[in-house]
This record gives C-alpha cells, structure tokens and sequence, in this order.
C-alpha cells in the first residue's frame, strides 16, 4: 500500500527516497514531532523536536523495522533509542539526514 505524500518533504539519500514532516504530537502537549518514513515504510522514525534544549538525553522512537544499528536486534513494537544532542531549533533537510 503507497503512502501519502502530500504536505510531506521528499528526500533520497544513499539512493533510497525519504518523506518527512512535522507535525503535532497526537495527544497534544505542546510538541512537535518530525517523521522521517522511507518509500517501503521499512524505516519509521519520531523524534521530538526541541530536545536540545531540555536537560535528558534525547531519544528517537523507532516505529519501522529499520535502523541503522539496530540489525539483528530482535524486538518487537515501537523502541527508544537514545541519540545525540542535535541542534533542532530548525529543522532542515541537513538533520534529517543526519538522523
């Protein structure tokens, strides 16, 4: 099943094609969340925006079942993984890369 891809960003890297946006988070507390899905939906990511100005160490919600890293991890449903502080105040195409 194709994805929607209206209001999303496109964006290939290494040869694969990305779409990414951010949105609102769905319980409404104020945050905002970039998605980064591919094209086959193999890798789905959520990562608050704003981490990194907050005190904990910033985590990526890990919804797909891709993740570099991760292979051969055997888990089953959404993981949080820990990653590092980035500048996010501005999302660009450069950090969504980078993630």
């Amino acid at each position: 099943m194709g994805m929607n891809r209206k209001g999303r960003r496109k964006l290939i890297h290494s040869g694969r094609t990305f779409y990414w946006y951010v949105e609102k988070e769905i319980n409404d507390y104020g945050q905002k969340d970039l998605i980064v899905v591919s094209e086959d939906k193999r890798f789905n990511i959520s990562y608050e925006v704003g981490q990194f100005d907050k005190p904990q160490t910033p985590l990526v919600v890990i919804k797909g079942m891709e993740f570099k890293g991760l292979e051969g991890y055997n888990r089953q449903g959404w993981t949080r993984v820990k990653v590092p502080a980035w500048e996010d105040s501005i999302i660009t195409p450069g950090l969504v890369k980078t993630i």
